[in-house]
């Protein structure tokens, strides 16, 4: 888990991102951006988002101890075959969960990645956007 867009890496990189504003949110569907032959895609994500990125090892373990709860909590469907975004309202039930989970959780890992994640749910309640997931 790496954050503020400073991993390079030559693996496919997995992206939880919070668009800085409304425009931001259009740009987050710009698949182009996630390629891992995007010139830019350092530079458009660090101007457009607030992002967490991570390698595939990373996401299989949010898999099993965040996004499986968050899917049946917030009737989403998080996973590594399509992108997802949680909005409105789903946003502040995905903030307390997250709380929920730090607060029960004893796995130093899980604790750092909660932390973070909770930070861009937090970010995108006060800039009134929506955070996706791009696996």
């Amino acid at each position: 888990m790496i954050n503020d867009n400073k991993h390079k890496s030559t693996f496919k990189d997995y992206y939880i991102l919070v668009p800085l504003n409304k425009k931001a949110i259009d740009d987050m569907y710009r698949y182009d951006i996630y390629k891992d032959n995007c010139d830019k895609r350092e530079e458009l994500i660090k101007d457009t988002f607030k992002a967490m990125v991570f390698d595939e090892e990373t996401y299989f373990f949010l898999e099993k101890n965040l996004f499986t709860i968050i899917n049946a909590e917030c009737g989403v469907d998080i996973d590594i075959y399509e992108d997802e975004t949680v909005e409105n309202d789903q946003l502040e039930k995905l903030l307390i969960l997250t709380k929920s989970l730090l607060e029960s959780s004893r796995d130093e890992k899980l604790i750092k990645l909660l932390i973070e994640f909770k930070s861009l749910v937090e970010l995108a309640i006060k800039k009134k956007t929506v955070i996706g997931f791009y696996f």
